[in-house]
């Protein structure tokens, strides 16, 4: 029995739960710096850099495969850190209880992760700058081209007014 020195009422054992996983995960916390959080970049490393993270890449791809999903291996990396990098960072979780994480974690929740057609996307981005970038220019040569269409008229219109009152 302990007591609480802020309530002063007396508390049982029993009534101090912690969950098992949680508390083994925490106290595993090794090689991160200050209060555990890491850049995507470091947490990718971090994971995968090492035997088990490997095992854990080919687990999950495995897993998708069985399910119907043709995934490259790399964007599988990039959404499962994308995943630990949401659900994990900053709580002081080493990279060995992450990657236990990760492999019980159901396929409907990683693959919301995993990048979509990745060449598309970069193409579409380039493309869209490129047209923005020809379009701006179209409509500013098409501008002053008017306005020198518009400034030619109006001289033209001047020489006529002043060569028919001679």
């Amino acid at each position: 029995m302990t007591m609480c020195a802020d309530c002063s009422s007396q508390t049982t054992p029993e009534s101090e739960s912690f969950d098992a996983t949680t508390m083994n995960m925490k106290i595993q916390m090794q090689g991160i710096e200050g209060d555990g959080c890491m850049t995507f970049t470091d947490m990718e490393q971090a994971l995968f850099g090492t035997l088990e993270g490997s095992k854990t890449v080919a687990r999950t791809l495995t897993r998708l495969r069985l399910e119907g999903y043709q995934e490259d291996a790399w964007k599988v990396v990039l959404g499962l850190t994308a995943y630990a990098y949401k659900n994990l960072n900053c709580q002081s979780y080493s990279p060995e209880a992450m990657l236990r994480y990760l492999n019980q974690r159901p396929l409907r929740e990683i693959v919301e992760y995993i990048p979509a057609n990745v060449e598309e996307l970069t193409d579409s981005v380039l493309n869209a700058e490129v047209v923005k970038d020809s379009e701006t220019r179209w409509s500013s040569d098409r501008a002053r081209d008017a306005y020198m269409m518009g400034g030619f008229s109006l001289l033209a219109l001047v020489f006529a007014f002043a060569s028919r009152s001679r």
